[in-house]
């Protein structure tokens, strides 16, 4: 059985549709699921940050992998509620103890924010050095899981797709507020006439959900050691991929406005895929297969 947490996620609920034609999945998430996940696995509605909840999972079922999305991924969160630290450090590693002590093989989905951005092109072996919490705290959990028996480190960046529901009240913004909904913010504001704003600085290495979905299939079938970095081929600022999904969908590209990305970010965040495509027998797609096949179904699903 293959344990899911972050599950009501959108990545979590694109891995979960898709990874229950091959396994029996154990989801769990504190939200409950959206309405249009069915059938074909099962759902332990709890908090990860209890570990009673966690203990409970690995007694009442056979665990065999777990794939670990569940985190806080707001920087600004991140930044000011000591409640973040329990959420994306102790309970990660509380997650990995359980999945050693009972033969289960942990992958856990770090990022590119582990990175200060002052070079880009960062290797597998790289040294992290990050700027905010939020990488901090997946840095953190990445060097007490190096090298450790049973567990996988899968780095990704700024993941994007269609959201099945997307939250809409942020798109009055004229930024990008849930990294997640990057293609929808854009899709909503120029759709509506309006401007939004997109660093031209920050330059990064996107990955389409469905990408990333196949690179953790391939993880979990292959189980390989160390740090991976399972995203898309090719690097671009994120105002030039703003060009380029407008130009995808058919969207005039005059109200994307080029702005110097916050000082939170780091700025030149992009990955150096080449190991890891070796590692897992893949080409890794470029920006525009990857758009080519997120415009393939409106939904983001098949």
């Amino acid at each position: 059985m293959l344990l899911i947490t972050g599950a009501a996620g959108f990545i979590g609920e694109y891995c979960m549709r898709h990874l229950s034609k091959e396994y029996d999945i154990l989801a769990t998430d504190r939200q409950e699921l959206p309405s249009s996940v069915k059938g074909g696995l099962q759902f332990v509605r709890g908090n990860i940050e209890d570990s009673y909840f966690l203990q409970g999972l690995f007694s009442n079922y056979k665990i065999d992998a777990v794939l670990h999305l569940a985190a806080e991924k707001s920087l600004v969160v991140c930044e000011n509620n000591p409640s973040a630290y329990r959420t994306n450090v102790l309970a990660a590693l509380e997650l990995y103890k359980l999945s050693r002590n009972n033969s289960a093989h942990f992958v856990f989905v770090s990022s590119d924010q582990v990175f200060d951005g002052k070079v880009g092109d960062y290797k597998e072996d790289s040294a992290p050095s990050p700027i905010n919490n939020y990488g901090k705290y997946k840095a953190e959990v990445e060097r007490r899981l190096l090298d450790l028996d049973g567990v996988t480190i899968c780095r990704t960046a700024l993941v994007f797709g269609y959201r099945i529901t997307p939250s809409s009240d942020n798109f009055d913004r004229d930024e990008v507020v849930n990294q997640s909904e990057f293609v929808d913010h854009i899709a909503a504001r120029l759709s509506a006439g309006k401007t939004i704003k997109l660093p031209f600085d920050e330059i990064i290495s996107p990955t389409y959900v469905g990408t990333l979905y196949e690179q953790l299939r391939i993880v979990l079938q292959k189980r390989p050691p160390g740090v991976l970095h399972c995203c898309g081929g090719e690097a671009i600022s994120r105002y030039d991929f703003g060009l380029r999904i407008a130009s995808f969908l058919g969207l005039d590209a005059l109200n994307i406005i080029s702005v110097t990305g916050k000082s939170c970010r780091p700025k030149k965040v992009s990955l150096d895929v080449s190991c890891s495509e070796r590692q897992l027998g893949i080409k890794y797609p470029t920006i525009n297969e990857m758009l080519r096949e997120m415009t393939k179904d409106e939904t983001g699903y098949d």
